[in-house]
């Protein structure tokens, strides 16, 4: 079941907007190789730190420009089967955004 909802879910974030009203970190993302850089460079959190106190499977996760800084989008899912989006502060792990 929860193979389903992943594939179904994984569909749905690639067509999706880059944001949504009130999200913040619509902006563009950065590629893998960038994310990794910015990590080693220090200038962001590694993903497993920010993203730690969060309650769930994480689906997907981008690093991305907010506006004011780089930002983590996420998409979580619950043990219910419930899921939401997040976007985190990519060097504090402060949520700036719960699409609850």
């Amino acid at each position: 079941m929860h193979a389903r909802v992943f594939l179904l879910l994984s569909g749905l974030w690639l067509c999706a907007p880059s944001a949504v009203a009130g999200e913040e970190g619509g902006g563009v993302c950065l590629a893998p190789a960038a994310a990794a850089q910015a990590v080693r460079d220090g200038r962001v959190e590694r993903l497993a730190d920010v993203t730690r106190s969060l309650v769930g499977d994480i689906l997907h996760a981008d690093l991305c420009d907010g506006g004011t800084g780089l930002v983590y989008r996420v998409v979580v899912i619950d043990d219910l089967g419930r899921v939401r989006r997040v976007v985190l502060d990519a060097r504090t792990g402060r949520l700036v955004y719960d699409g609850r």
